[in-house]
């Protein structure tokens, strides 16, 4: 009797239209999946799980293999895999690891979670597809922080990513892609079987994503039947067809299997034992990153430089910068902008001023009332414009005998920059999608207010929570983000994204020639070394290239 590594009865139940199974000898098992004589065969635990954080009050069901190799004295690599009730068979693993093609590895076979009913006339609460499908981090947070320290109280668990690999079919097959393109430092090794690369919940963006990340150090199996599901939400050949070409773009280390099912898990079972060998081809060696793919992205930054942490003293609260130094501002500043003669000012959100230091750093510190600044930008003329938590955008002119002013208002507005001919004035906002662009007037003022640059939120969050921005020549916009660094043209539009420092997300950046720091919101700062050269708005206005149209 063939035993199916996913079962087609839960995917029938889980998934829109019928299943059609093809033909039993289409795909024929190879003996990796046949018992064998002579290998030692792993054993099996099951229990139930309940959730106390991430899904709390989901219960489901998990079973454990533990191989016959299982030393307790050595930690060992990780295999979770979504569906794990439709995961009968463990032959596979038994053969594979015996013949050493695949390391000793622990499985964890892990079901969807289910709130129980409260009463016997009510149904349960099905969890399935808002944990796999949602294209967020809330499933790998799920696995990070309670299923691999619950099964680590018992066995010995290698905690190196490079360690861990997740599999799964349909909805498990995006949820273990998921895992591993939020979490990189938790997952590297990925099997997508028939993957809902589809809208069911948001997920049709991966293929643009992929291109415009910066690579990571993921290794990639994909597989689907042209005669594929083609329902409400999407066509599943072509979701998977566009996710492989942008992993293809982005030259990840990935394989793309093509079959004529429909569906099913026919041709994944017998490819299962391929999938095994490639995502774990050449280990312990870690997956590497390519740096010589057509994203611009990786025209800016590229993985043999990473970030590094910059400095120890914590917590940082805000960045400043000139063309020598920077600094790493504390207590209750906000914000802070170098000026042209060399004077720093800072914005002090609670106590309603900004203050203005000296350049030598010594002599009298002058002060401007302003409700609630939070961030500030100087242009070379010495004017001072300052976001406010009231969605004002004030003007501090450099001629000290006028006023300051609101010249502005953005909604929740919080970074502010300048382009580098500093001609545009450009605004983020906490709670909306768009950078405001403003045209600066020759008095100082603003005209023609744009919702211009458009980035990334993250995946069922209303509020983008953009924080700080700067520039290079090429006359791009770098803005924080928990999406990530976005870096935009000057048409507005999205062309990379560099992963944060740390799963923090960052809230300011600053440059130092061509090094761009960043401040995470733990008060921490990081360093990196760029292919780009940052601009300080306070320098001599720079005309940087046109864009592509």
């Amino acid at each position: 009797m063939r035993t199916l590594a996913f079962s087609l009865l839960t995917l029938a139940a889980l998934c829109a239209t019928p299943i059609v199974a093809l033909a039993q000898n289409v795909y024929p098992l190879t003996p990796d999946s046949q018992p064998q004589d002579g290998v030692p065969k792993g054993r099996s635990e099951s229990s139930k799980f309940t959730s106390t954080k991430w899904f709390p009050g989901t219960v489901r069901d998990m079973r454990l293999y533990i191989p016959a190799q299982y030393d307790p004295k050595k930690p060992a690599c990780v295999l979770v895999m979504q569906d794990g009730g439709g995961f009968r068979d463990t032959t596979v693993l038994d053969n594979l690891i015996a013949k050493g093609e695949i390391p000793v590895i622990i499985g964890i076979f892990i079901t969807p979670g289910v709130v129980p009913p409260t009463s016997p006339s009510a149904l349960p609460r099905y969890n399935r597809s808002y944990e796999y499908d949602s294209p967020t981090d809330r499933y790998a947070k799920f696995l990070i922080d309670e299923v691999l320290p619950e099964v680590g109280k018992k066995y010995n668990l290698s905690k190196d990513p490079n360690d861990h690999a997740i599999a799964g079919g349909s909805s498990g097959g995006i949820a273990a892609f998921t895992a591993a393109f939020f979490r990189p430092d938790a997952f590297r090794r990925v099997i997508s079987f028939i993957g809902s690369y589809t809208d069911l919940r948001g997920a049709t963006n991966y293929g643009a994503l992929v291109r415009k990340f910066e690579p990571k150090p993921i290794r990639i199996f994909q597989q689907d039947g042209k005669n594929d599901q083609d329902i409400y939400s999407g066509s599943w050949p072509i979701g998977n067809t566009d996710l492989a070409a942008g992993l293809a773009f982005a030259k990840y280390e990935t394989v793309m299997v093509w079959g004529e099912g429909r569906h099913d898990g026919v041709q994944s079972t017998a490819l299962f034992p391929d999938a095994l060998r490639f995502v774990w081809k050449g280990w312990p060696a870690p997956i590497g990153v390519a740096t010589d793919t057509p994203q611009p992205i990786t025209k800016i930054v590229t993985a043999a430089d990473p970030w590094q942490l910059s400095g120890d003293i914590t917590p940082i609260t805000a960045l400043a910068s000139d063309a020598s130094k920077l600094w790493r501002l504390g207590g209750p500043i906000t914000g802070g902008a170098a000026g042209p003669d060399g004077r720093l000012l800072t914005a002090l959100e609670r106590n309603g001023r900004v203050l203005i230091a000296p350049n030598d750093g010594g002599g009298k510190k002058s002060e401007v009332k302003i409700p609630s600044p939070r961030q500030i930008v100087v242009g070379k003329n010495g004017n001072a414009y300052v976001t406010s938590a009231e969605g004002n955008i004030w003007l501090i002119p450099a001629d000290t005998k006028l006023k300051p002013k609101i010249v502005g208002t953005v909604p929740d507005a919080s970074g502010i920059t300048l382009v580098p001919d500093q001609t545009l004035l450009m605004v983020s906002s906490a709670t909306e999608r768009y950078i405001n662009a403003f045209v600066i007037q020759p008095d100082g003022s603003l005209a023609h207010q744009q919702p211009y640059h458009e980035v990334y939120v993250n995946h069922g969050e209303t509020k983008s929570n953009a924080g700080g921005m700067v520039t290079d020549t090429n006359g791009w916009l770098y803005v924080a983000s928990p999406f990530g660094i976005q870096v935009l043209d000057q048409a507005g539009r999205v062309n990379g994204i560099i992963v944060n420092p740390t799963t923090e997300p960052t809230t300011q950046l600053a440059w130092s020639g061509s090094t761009l720091y960043a401040l995470t919101k733990d008060g921490k700062v990081y360093a990196r070394k760029t292919k780009a050269t940052g601009v300080q708005p306070f320098a001599d206005p720079l005309k940087p290239p046109a864009p592509r149209l």
